[in-house]
This record gives structure tokens, sequence and C-alpha cells, in this order.
């Protein structure tokens, strides 16, 4: 039953249709009196404000309730009246100030606690007096959201402490800083855990994503030392922990960024020498013709014959080009790195912190030509080692009966096949996930998850390309992840670094 005597006692009246609201709003919540209280305190001074009487021939009308907020929201509002009067450093220390009076006991429960002004000072990294200032807007104008002990003016050793827990639940805006400062706090103490372990050499640093988490959560937090006390000492270990972690991949990111920005100079390298190898016949060539007379002179004097003098002059003429090829590629990769390597850190530590959901990484799959291109230079390759099959075949030519002979060159077919498929298993199966061809354009070779090939897979994936290579190279372009027809039998994605 909602007594109507303390309105009487004050002179006024409360309608019967709000009597009846009330105690409707009214349940089993151990907030309902105090938050029945002061939402008709709030409709009294309304009413008082729009009537323009002090305390005669007032109604507590129904509409003047639910404009104050009703029994759920009245209080909520008027806290964020006051929130409202703040500016945006004060909203800042009124935030840590509630956030220091109480705390998350799990399951949804929040209970309050006490604190000195001088704690929430330190934990919000503002002088005493900003603080007080703040603690005055809760407590003036007939708030008294806030007590403080002993009474008189506020220093540093007042102890402050919320009126009502019904505030902790019932302030909206509250709940989801205690939520969120509870989740704050978890991703804190797993970072100090984590920390404890790797010091222990029983955890690696941290990686994707929970490192893109720690960093977005230090960035929107901005934790001090006063503030992780109270769940964990080890706060500079964690922070250490954590920059390490993010240098890691910094670190990594920019090898990548590196290897993906050298794919252009590294093919203009490879077109450069591919020149010089088809030009190196002429007299105007980098390796002339006059120097491969002379080698075959010497092979003459040796007494070998014109088909090994021939071979042997093909298998220097690769061999010089591949030597200068790669030499370019090491002394001009050294030169880009060491001109272009402090940019790409500062790039890639000015991205980590972006959201992960706003970054993520899509998988970049290669295309028809690119593939053409690694397949012609790996033809290149494997034609460095026909070379040398054919040479020492030659060698012994003429002391081969025909017999034999038939038998050999079965040998030679049989070693060709075996030194085509080692290549590829061996290589799309090791540390780099490419051939040399591959390499050369910038792409490497998952299985469908995205993870290394095992030798086997590899193994598959070159039987079925040696059988059906024309064919499922034509359908690449016309496939969701442009996969090649051995691709799809094998399980296996081909992507751009």
């Amino acid at each position: 039953m909602l007594s109507k005597k303390p309105i009487q006692l004050f002179g006024g009246h409360i309608a019967p249709d709000l009597v009846n609201q009330i105690l409707n709003d009214t349940g089993t919540d151990p907030d309902h009196l105090p938050l029945m209280q002061h939402a008709l305190m709030r409709t009294w001074f309304a009413t008082q404000e729009k009537v323009g009487s002090e305390n005669d021939d007032i109604e507590l009308k129904r509409v003047d309730y639910e404009n104050v907020g009703r029994f759920n929201e009245a209080l909520s509002r008027h806290l964020d009246e006051a929130w409202e009067q703040l500016d945006n450093n004060q909203q800042k220390i009124a935030k840590q100030l509630f956030l220091c009076l109480c705390e998350h006991a799990g399951e949804g429960t929040f209970i309050r606690r006490m604190v000195k002004l001088g704690e929430v000072a330190e934990m919000a990294n503002v002088k005493p007096d900003e603080v007080i200032d703040v603690v005055r807007v809760f407590q003036d104008n007939e708030r008294n959201f806030i007590m403080a002990s002993p009474l008189g003016e506020l220093n540093k050793k007042s102890v402050l402490d919320i009126s009502h827990e019904a505030l902790l639940r019932q302030w909206n805006r509250l709940t989801t800083w205690i939520e969120n400062e509870a989740s704050s706090a978890q991703i804190y103490k797993r970072l100090v855990d984590t920390a404890i372990l790797h010091k222990e050499k029983k955890a690696q640093l941290l990686v994707d994503p929970e490192l893109q988490i720690a960093l977005n959560w230090k960035a929107s937090v901005v934790p001090n030392k006063v503030w992780a006390g109270q769940y964990n000492e080890h706060f500079d270990l964690a922070l250490n922990f954590l920059d390490e972690s993010n240098n890691a991949r910094d670190h990594e990111r920019a090898e990548v960024e590196i290897q993906h920005r050298w794919r252009i100079p590294r093919f203009f390298i490879f077109i450069f020498v591919f020149v010089l190898f088809f030009g190196s016949k002429s007299d105007s060539g980098l390796i002339t013709l006059a120097i491969l007379d002379q080698i075959a002179d010497i092979a003459y004097d040796l007494g070998l014959s014109d088909e090994f003098s021939y071979a042997l002059s093909e298998v220097f003429l690769v061999s010089a080009h591949v030597v200068l090829y790669l030499g370019l590629e090491y002394f001009l990769k050294g030169l880009f790195r060491r001109f272009s390597i402090e940019p790409i850190r500062r790039k890639v530590s000015s991205d980590s912190l972006i959201d992960p959901d706003t970054n993520a990484d899509e998988i970049a799959y290669s295309g028809f030509w690119r593939r053409l291109i690694a397949g012609v230079i790996d033809v290149f390759v494997l034609y460095t080692t026909l070379i040398a099959v054919m040479a020492a075949f030659f060698m012994f030519e003429d002391s081969i009966s025909d017999s034999l002979f038939d038998l050999i060159e079965t040998f030679i077919v049989a070693t060709l096949l075996l030194t085509m498929w080692l290549y590829e298993a061996i290589m799309t199966s090791r540390w780099r996930q490419a051939t040399f061809g591959k390499m050369v354009v910038g792409i490497y070779v998952t299985d469908i998850k995205g993870e290394r090939l095992t030798f086997l897979r590899a193994s598959a994936r070159f039987i079925g390309k040696f059988l059906l290579y024309g064919v499922g190279l034509l359908l690449q372009p016309f496939t969701e992840k442009k996969q090649a027809l051995y691709d799809k039998i094998a399980s296996t994605l081909v992507v751009r670094k």
C-alpha cells in the first residue's frame, strides 16, 4: 500500500492514476524502495518548477512522473544531468571516480567500496583538486550521490562512498563502465600471466589476434601502475612483454612488406639477365662467342666430342647467368633493404593500433600470368639440369654399345622426371613454400587452410600437375580461388606474398 501522508504533510497530494502506476512499477527488486523515493522526489521538484509554487496546492500527476523517467529511469537520468555538466576532462575523472567506488563481483553483481580521494586522483593521473570539483557536482543541487567522511572540506584524505548500491545497478552509463572495466581487468591479468610464463620460458610472445586485442586495450584504456595495482603488481613486466611482442610482429611484418615491395625489382632483374642470356651468343653479348669458342677449343684439345663441347658451353652459359642473377639480387636487395627498412617499420608500427576487424588480411590468390611466368622460369632452371645430364651422356657416347645406349637413355629420362619431382615437392613443402620461379614472381603454395604443404601433398600436386598441366592451368582463371585442376585435386592454393 502506497502511503500518501508524507506528501500531504507538505501540502501536496498525488493523483490516483499515479498511485496505480507506481504500484505497478514496483516489484520484488531490493532497489525498489530507494528508487521509488527518488522518482517521487524528482517528480515533486519537477512539479514545483512547473507550477511555480513551493509547497501549496501541488498535485503529483502521472505525466510529470513519466517525464522524469518513472521508476526505472529517474535515477539514471538524474545522474546523466550531473554528467552532462562536466567538460571532457572532468567526465574522464568522473568515470574513474565511480569505477573506484564499485567493482564487478561476477554474474551481473556489483558491489560498492570506499576509496580515498587521493587514490582516485592517482588512478586518474590528475590533481586532487580536480577530483574535488567533480565530486561536488554529484553532491550539490540535492543530488547527494557521493558521500564523504569526515564531514567538512574535501581533501585527498577524504574517504568517498556512494549513497546507495541502487546507483550501481540503475545508472546505465555506470553499468557499461563496470562491465568494460571487468573486461579490461581480465585482459590485463591474462597478459600478466602470459608475461610471467614467457619469463620462465614456458610461453611464446603474443601473436595475433591476442596481440592486437592487447594493443587495442592498451591504446583505449591507457593503463597506469596505480590502476594495475588493483589486480596485479607485475605491471612493468606485462607492458614490456607486450612491447616485445609488438616489436617482433612489426619486424615480421616489415620483412613481409620488403618481400612484397621487392618482387617487382626482382622481376626486372630476371628480365635483364634473361635478355642477356639470349643475347650472349652474339659478339655484343655479356659472354661472347669468343669465350664460348675458347671453351670449345679446350674441349677439343682434351679429345672430347663436339656434342660434349657444345653441352659444356651451354652449362657454362646457363651457370654464369644464374650466378649473375643471384649476385645482382643479393647486392641490390641489400641496398633496397637499407634505404627502405625504416620507413616500412614506421608504417607497420602505425598500423598496429588498427582494429583487426577493419584490417583483416585478405588472401590474394595468384593470377594466371604470374603463375605462367613462374613456370617458364622453372623450365629454365630445369633446363640447366637437363644439359648437365646430357653432357655426361655425350662424354661417353662413343664407348657405349647400342644395347646399353637404350638403357642409359631410359635412365636419363627417369633421372629427369625424378629431378622434376624432387624440385617441385621439396621446394613447395619447405620454408619458402615455392620453387625458384615462384620466388621470383612473389607467390607460394599452401594447403586449403593456408598452412605449409607436407611432402606427400606436394608430391600429389606434382603428379597432378605433370599429368594435367595444360588443361589444369587453363582452368585456373575461372575458379573461385584461382586454383588449377591439380590444385583442386591436391587441395592446395597458390597465393601472393
